[in-house]
């Protein structure tokens, strides 16, 4: 299991650490529309992702999935269950 941590003190859309890797996010995560794999779909996911930097200056996206059921708000979901970190 990855673990991830958010910190929300160094900007207003926080510092996702993830498998080692501290990323500061420039933007609030949005939906991708990025087409999963027919069991994720059919499971009802959806994937988000935000830009940010890593510490050494590098350029990355944190990247999450989350069930879409219609009813569950944004602001709702598990945030601190990151999918993935990618880096450049």
């Amino acid at each position: 299991m990855s673990a991830t941590t958010i910190d929300h003190e160094s900007n207003r859309y926080g510092t996702v650490t993830h498998d080692g890797i501290a990323v500061e996010l420039r933007e609030d995560a949005v939906l991708t529309g990025r087409l999963l794999n027919d069991a994720l779909r059919a499971d009802g996911y959806a994937e988000w992702a935000a830009r940010g930097t890593t510490t050494d200056g590098r350029d990355a996206r944190v990247c999450w999935l989350h069930v879409d059921d219609g009813e569950t708000l944004p602001e709702d979901y598990d945030w601190s269950d990151v999918d993935r970190v990618e880096i450049g």
